[in-house]
């Protein structure tokens, strides 16, 4: 009955994104986008990357980035899934190996934390991305607070950018 049921699920996914998304499909993603970790080797990867080229953008794991924004908008994920489905197509991943649902062109905004890395700028087209079933998202790092003793102090210093 499972196999089934994700059967299902992978082949309705380009369906599901040409039509909008019902709440509990996107409080699923969101659940999923909230219950992340990344490897520390992560972290230390993209601050060293950051040092030597704070303008580079890479690809990274989707399920490494977690949300530093307590509310999102169900409705503007709703909007993002289907304005980004319209500009790139969701049945097809066509970036990073097809594996990412955005290009090099449009990356989100990312910080790194002593403990993870967070989405500055960027939520709903994460959350558009992990939706339509996107492995990748491409990232530049915008600030680098990894050497911070905690990630209460590190959230508390990057309050102002964005």
């Amino acid at each position: 009955m499972r196999v089934i049921g994700v059967f299902l699920i992978i082949f309705s996914l380009p369906v599901m994104a040409k039509t909008r998304p019902q709440t509990q499909e996107i409080i699923n993603v969101i659940r999923q986008f909230l219950e992340v970790s990344p490897a520390q080797s992560e972290i230390v990867r993209l601050s060293k990357l950051f040092k030597e080229n704070p303008e580079k953008i890479s690809f990274l794991q989707v399920n490494t980035l977690t949300s530093a924004q307590h509310r999102i908008s169900f409705f503007r994920i709703q909007t993002k899934i289907l304005d980004l489905y319209h500009s790139y197509g969701a049945n097809e991943l066509r970036f990073d190996n097809h594996k990412s649902f955005l290009p090099n062109t449009a990356p989100i905004k990312v910080a790194l934390l002593p403990e993870g890395i967070v989405v500055v700028d960027g939520n709903h087209e994460t959350l558009a991305s992990i939706y339509v079933g996107a492995k990748t998202i491409p990232v530049q790092v915008v600030a680098d607070y990894s050497d911070r003793p905690s990630n209460q102090g590190a959230l508390k210093e990057m309050e102002g950018i964005g």
